[in-house]
């Protein structure tokens, strides 16, 4: 006797509306997107009975889906997972995007689609697939849901009909931690801006006091000068050494304010998101990662580590932001100093690469240190707008500016990390001659 048509429409309407009701309690209360993604995720593997799943989010710009999150393997598995990337238009996840359709695969085996790379590189071995689009509520694509392997029976219709609400749902979810984040943002831009005025009002005072007290110390040694020879020779000569030496630390003290101002203004571009025009200019980099390391190596030797350059290599001057990528090495190396404990070493390198005015003519530069690393999630999300820092007070802002230093010269940065086993940022910059 067939069933009652009816009824399996109303048991379906019913294990929809749960899955919805659970779904919705439990993202009410996610308010970042990795929250957002490990919840729905959970709540798919566990209503839908398989033994794993993943949640995978698109990086627009560079045509990639990123392994957001993943539950069920073994965590060796998930650290291998977790930030690895694929083409956003390869695989089944691929398809799912493009076509803004769910699939059900029972035997990936035989499906032409399947990405082989990620079990052959994880060992995971999956068996059959249900994978759903995630997106705005404005229909832009955010990523894809998936769920890995039933533990009993097939994945059907069913199945998919609740993994596309929950991905839906968590699509809607992701939009608005987007949103509050954006918010939140707006907020502190304007703090951000109000505390740049303060700082510069504070500091002004002092570079005018730095410069009044040069010319003091100037009419100083001048009116010691003009006393007889008996009197005012030994003072003359040393106020003479005071004149030296102070107008050095002078202009230390007035170089560091202005660096306390810039400072702060890169912070503020930082946190608004705003990368100003760059202003190329021809420079030496051996020159300019010298200047940090000798910035830095007062911040390095009272906690043991040391700094060293000796494979930055003579080049010859090319056309950069001298000021962006100050920052950025600079950057790269103080927080390498964080995380490198003491006897560590951070080892930056330079070299230009490729035949000169070929198309691999690039500038290679790296900061590695042999400090404590970082786990895949932290690694996964360090240049993206979720970028957070795990130091105590950090703000994530020194990896914005990093990040958008070599973006304004049309570079990559890449990452190799491993808990316990340090850090190499690799940045590429295509070499360019100055005229």
């Amino acid at each position: 006797m067939p069933p009652n048509s009816d009824a399996v429409r109303a048991r379906r309407l019913a294990r929809r509306l749960t899955a919805l009701r659970r779904v919705a309690d439990v993202l009410a209360g996610a308010t970042t997107a990795d929250e957002v993604c490990r919840l729905a995720l959970e709540t798919a593997v566990e209503l839908l009975r398989a033994e794993a799943g993943s949640i995978l989010l698109l990086d627009a710009e560079r045509s990639i889906l990123r392994f957001q999150h993943v539950i069920g393997t073994s965590p060796e598995i998930e650290a291998k997972l977790k930030g690895m990337t694929i083409g956003s238009t390869t695989g089944i996840s691929g398809r799912v995007l493009r076509t803004g359709r769910g699939a059900i695969v029972q035997n990936v085996a035989k499906h032409r689609a399947h990405n082989r790379s990620v079990d052959a590189e994880t060992t995971f071995r999956t068996r059959s697939l249900l994978a759903a689009p995630m997106t705005s509520p404005g229909g832009r694509a955010l990523g894809v849901l998936e769920v890995l392997n039933r533990r009993r029976g097939k994945f059907d219709r069913e199945d998919l009909e609740v993994l596309s609400l929950l991905a839906m749902q968590a699509g809607v979810s992701l939009e608005n931690a987007r949103l509050n984040r954006a918010a939140a943002l707006a907020s502190v831009t304007h703090r951000i801006g109000d505390m740049s005025h303060d700082v510069k009002n504070l500091l002004t005072p002092a570079e005018t006091g730095m410069k009044t007290l040069g010319l003091l110390v100037g009419d100083v040694v001048e009116a010691a000068r003009e006393q007889p020879p008996a009197l005012g020779s030994p003072l003359a000569e040393a106020l003479g050494e005071l004149e030296v030496m102070g107008a050095e630390l002078i202009a230390v003290a007035i170089s560091g304010v202005h660096d306390v101002q810039e400072r702060v203004r890169e912070i503020a571009d930082a946190v608004k998101g705003i990368v100003s025009a760059p202003i190329f200019e021809a420079t030496d980099v051996s020159a300019l990662v010298q200047g940090v390391a000798r910035v830095l190596y007062a911040v390095a030797d009272p906690v043991g580590v040391a700094i060293d350059v000796s494979r930055v290599e003579a080049m010859p001057p090319t056309r950069l932001d001298r000021r962006r990528i100050y920052n950025c090495v600079y950057n790269l190396i103080h927080n390498a100093l964080a995380e490198t404990p003491y006897g560590g070493t951070i080892w930056v390198s330079a070299r230009r690469e490729g035949p000169p005015g070929g198309p691999g003519d690039t500038l290679a530069l790296t900061v590695r240190d042999n400090g404590r690393g970082m786990p895949p999630d932290v690694r996964a999300r360090l240049f993206t707008d979720d970028a957070v820092s795990t130091k105590p007070g950090g703000t994530g802002l020194g990896t914005r500016i990093v990040r958008g230093a070599v973006e304004a010269h049309g570079g990559t940065i890449t990452v190799e990390s491993a808990p316990g086993a340090g850090a190499a940022f690799h940045i590429r910059i295509p070499w360019s001659d100055p005229p």
